[in-house]
């Protein structure tokens, strides 16, 4: 066998060769490191933008309280630029000042969305989520309402009884006054009021169950409304079966009810007591995402509802 001088010994071709195959399957081992790679970079939005700003946005506004007296903030609005509803509830904390005496908490605008030039508008709405129950153990509804301008009507609710992939909705209102209990701007709405949506009475639904409830201005039997049923309307302190104020709200997607670039306003109430300490105060109002809702069902902290 034929032997060459390598590095001034004598090594033989064929051990030269093995080396050399050894070698170049090393090589092409290291190179193989993937079949291909794709680089992106991805700018990531939050889903809902306050006054339309992210969360590094901070309300701020001064207002100017009497003791004995309420007063009234600048219009905010929330909308959710996600394809599914959202859950947000609307936390409010004294981080200075005295904490006793002072309650700040949000009212919500309603206001028709105008089409054209007809000078008519889509009711506007409001929708507050509560725990699920049966309709059976269902009570009543009352919130407070402070109409701004327009006609006088007092707003009224709607609700959704689900069963599996059935809905029904009901309604309190099929047009003229509400049949509602009306006193000091505060409306209650009872079980035995309401009724499906063509008027029928609402019997042999027990086991539905519900879990939202309704707001809306406006003539819900126009719709749109006419120019004279149009109005400006805020709701607050919204109670489900008497078991506490809901401060849950569900904003829709953009497209919801056909009226684009649908957003969710509101403004925030400072009721003083008459004996409230003289100070300076900080309010922080914090939007607290809460779960989401799509075909599935309404999802809050991973969990399906």
């Amino acid at each position: 066998m034929k032997s060459v001088k390598l590095f001034g010994k004598s090594v033989s071709v064929l051990a030269i060769a093995i080396v050399g195959i050894i070698s170049m399957g090393m090589v092409s081992a290291a190179l193989l490191e993937y079949y291909g790679k794709i680089t992106t970079t991805v700018t990531v939005e939050q889903a809902v933008l306050l006054d339309g700003e992210d969360h590094t946005v901070t309300i701020s506004e001064t207002v100017s309280v009497v003791g004995g007296d309420v007063s009234y903030g600048a219009d905010h609005y929330l909308r959710n630029n996600a394809s599914v509803w959202i859950l947000v509830s609307l936390d409010s904390a004294i981080t200075n000042g005295n904490n006793e005496g002072l309650t700040v908490y949000p009212e919500y605008k309603l206001t028709p969305s105008y089409g054209g030039a007809s000078n008519v508008g889509d009711e506007d709405d409001i929708h507050f989520y509560f725990e699920p129950r049966t309709w059976g153990s269902f009570n009543k509804v009352s919130f407070d309402y402070n109409i701004i301008s327009g006609n006088a009507r007092v707003p009224h609710v709607n609700m959704w009884l689900r069963s599996g992939d059935d809905e029904v909705q009901l309604t309190t209102w099929n047009g003229g006054n509400p049949p509602a209990d009306i006193s000091n701007g505060r409306a209650t709405y009872t079980r035995d009021i309401f009724t499906l949506l063509d008027g029928a009475p609402v019997t042999g639904y027990d086991g539905w169950i519900v879990r939202e409830v309704r707001i809306q201005s406006g003539n819900p039997s126009l719709d749109p409304s006419p120019s004279e049923d149009v109005q400006v309307v805020y709701v607050s302190n919204v109670e489900v079966n008497q078991l506490g104020i809901i401060n849950t709200i569900e904003l829709p997607t953009l497209d919801y009810a056909n009226v684009p670039g649908r957003i969710v306003g509101f403004r925030l109430v400072y009721n003083a007591a008459f004996d409230i300490e003289p100070d300076t105060y900080t309010i922080d109002i914090t939007v607290v995402p809460v779960g989401t809702i799509d075909e599935s069902g309404v999802t809050i902290d991973g969990v399906v509802q």
